[in-house]
């Protein structure tokens, strides 16, 4: 029996984007139709694309739970947050000696407003 987009990310965890993103075109004219109902129109996928699917999103969930991935995700954005913050005041600290030479070149001294 097909599985609807829902059924699947409520099977998977894991979003409708992310079910999609599997999704080449060759998948989606194989395993793929679209059923309109109540006129709305759904995406359904025939078992054989069910089974790849799942195969491929529970192999990938098995290592990680929900709980350790968004904490490292946390530590992911803290780290990439710092290297960011080092690398532009880096920049800053550039760019002030290069107005300050720029000023130099011109005769002038560098004035607080």
């Amino acid at each position: 029996m097909s599985k609807t987009m829902k059924q699947l990310t409520m099977e998977f965890g894991v979003t409708r984007q992310a079910i999609m993103r599997k999704m080449d075109d060759k998948f989606r004219s194989k395993y793929v139709s679209k059923v309109h109902s109540n006129g709305v129109s759904k995406l359904t996928i025939s078992d054989d694309g069910y089974k790849l699917l799942k195969q491929h999103f529970l192999s990938s969930n098995r290592v990680v739970s929900n709980e350790s991935v968004s904490y490292s995700n946390y530590v992911t954005h803290d780290s990439v947050t710092d290297t960011a913050m080092e690398l532009l005041e880096k920049q800053l600290v550039e760019k002030d000696k290069q107005i300050e030479k720029l000023q130099q070149c011109f005769g002038r001294s560098p004035q607080v407003t």
